[in-house]
């Protein structure tokens, strides 16, 4: 390799595209070891395979979508009744924001099934679910964006997110 140069090394690989789908941590929880684990050796197979001339799509899809995420708009419209003025300031640490809404998720039955209820508003028929659910949803997934952008950075990791879908 150092007398004939690394293309003479580099295997020939029969595909032209790959996606290389890694780290995907959570929202509103931090990302833990595993998720590290995940991005990078997602990352490494990403580079290798740009490497041997692939083009590669880095995803990150970020996920849990179901009744925790409604748990979680549920606690944020009780806490904040304006959703609009919510951010990183409001919601400081967002571990905890999700520690909180899960013990009243698990211990108060009336705002267990307003959060069940919540998640079916999210995925109701008209595109994106209500609005006003929509955008809360949003608010907390980018609060945790900043937060794994902030890691990925100091890696250097180079990833697009793909954030799932209700309808």
């Amino acid at each position: 390799m150092l007398i004939n140069g690394v293309e003479t090394w580099l295997p020939k690989l029969t595909i032209k595209r790959a996606v290389v789908d890694f780290s995907s941590p959570n929202i509103a929880k931090e990302m833990h070891v595993g998720h590290l684990r995940s991005t990078i050796i997602g990352d490494t197979l990403a580079h290798m395979l740009e490497f041997s001339n692939v083009e590669v799509l880095w995803r990150n899809h970020v996920g849990d979508w179901g009744t925790q995420f409604g748990m979680l708009v549920e606690f944020l419209f009780e806490k904040f009744p304006n959703v609009e003025v919510v951010n990183d300031q409001a919601i400081r640490d967002l571990k905890a924001f999700y520690k909180a809404s899960k013990q009243r998720f698990d211990s108060d039955p009336g705002f267990k099934e307003r959060a069940q209820q919540v998640v079916v508003r999210l995925q109701e028929e008209n595109p994106g679910g209500e609005e006003k659910y929509r955008k809360a949803w949003a608010q907390i997934c980018e609060i945790s964006r900043r937060g794994y952008q902030r890691v990925y950075q100091r890696l250097g990791i180079k990833i697009d997110e793909m954030v799932g879908h209700f309808v």
